[in-house]
């Protein structure tokens, strides 16, 4: 699920009276934290066919799983909607529970330790 890791890196925290709240600045982080369903446009279309003569390549005549991908969402009718899956990276779950609580943890350490080293007589 990660090419780039720009949204990965995009996530940023911060402190809100009712807790910690994550957020992106990636344009489409709603749409696959939440999921979504979209209309396609003669726009979208023109970009599937980019991505897919990018993927394709020229010189081989059989395609790649990606590039056929690409195919199929440029030969959608304009109008015709594509559902795009929740792929949840922020919010409640376990494993993120695990770790906001580590760094919380963490972090209360070291400056618990700073305020002994700060105080000391």
């Amino acid at each position: 699920m990660i090419r780039s890791g720009d949204l990965r890196r995009s996530v940023k925290a911060k402190n809100e009276p009712q807790g910690i709240v994550f957020y992106s600045s990636m344009p489409y982080a709603g749409y696959q934290n939440k999921g979504a369903s979209i209309k396609v446009s003669a726009k979208s279309k023109r970009f599937f066919w980019a991505m897919y003569y990018k993927t394709a390549g020229k010189k081989s005549k059989a395609i790649s799983v990606e590039a056929s991908y690409w195919k199929a969402l440029a030969l959608k009718k304009v109008g015709s909607k594509l559902t795009i899956k929740q792929r949840q990276f922020i919010g409640h779950h376990p494993q993120v529970d695990i770790a906001v609580r580590r760094v919380v943890d963490d972090n209360f350490q070291k400056y618990k330790k700073e305020l002994k080293n700060t105080f000391k007589p």
